[in-house]
């Protein structure tokens, strides 16, 4: 079975957000010895709009390829057809200073403004996490970090990985996690191929492995 994960198709004439917050604890630090954060991104999932497009697309892109954000239409058809998710709030921020144009010139540019009048939005939360084979992905583990105890893992480079996920750790979920790639969301075929046919728009699909059969 094919592996994929969601992907950012970098499609400019969808408005573009970036990912704000909200972050816990509050004031982490990074560790001293692994440089890694103890910080995890938690609900509400706070975003701020760019300037460059005010059409927002079925799903919004604020964190690269690691936060999915997709409109109300596609959380009732993931709820009807995939089990294995949540959905969290989305609110927004806006610098205070910047104001909606009165009369838009040659050099405003267009972009979504607050108040947010457009579709709700939802922060999509895989709630499954699985691990990889780490020999068949050829992944190994770097070191343990003696001060936080987190694992670096040495993985291989995006265009040269081949995935393999630990059929023990996946019980046939549809979309989730990867403990060794903690920041994308991956999912099946099944997925994909319902994305694709329902003509979701602002989203694309990188094939990253296989699920063992």
């Amino acid at each position: 079975m094919k592996l994929y994960h969601f992907r950012d198709p970098s499609t400019y004439c969808f408005a573009q957000a970036t990912r704000r917050g909200t972050w816990y604890p509050q004031g982490g630090k990074l560790c001293r010895e692994c440089n890694t954060s103890s910080q995890k991104r938690v609900s509400p999932l706070i975003i701020e709009w760019e300037p460059g497009s005010d059409v927002i697309g079925d799903f919004v892109w604020p964190g690269l390829d690691t936060d999915l954000v997709v409109i109300q239409e596609i959380k009732e058809a993931f709820e009807r057809q995939f089990r294995e998710i949540e959905f969290g709030a989305v609110e927004f921020w806006q610098e205070p200073k910047l104001k909606q144009p009165i009369k838009p010139t040659r050099r405003s540019k267009p972009r979504v403004w607050l108040p947010y009048s457009g579709p709700t939005l939802w922060d999509v939360i895989p709630t499954h996490w699985c691990h990889l084979d780490l020999v068949e992905s050829n992944v190994t583990i770097e070191k343990t970090c003696s001060t936080c105890g987190k694992t670096i893992y040495k993985t291989p480079p995006w265009d040269q990985h081949h995935l393999v996920i630990d059929r023990n750790t996946w019980n046939g979920e549809s979309i989730f996690h990867i403990h060794q790639y903690s920041g994308g969301i991956f999912c099946t075929e099944e997925v994909k191929t319902f994305v694709e046919q329902s003509g979701f728009t602002n989203v694309t699909f990188l094939e990253d492995g296989i699920i063992p059969d």
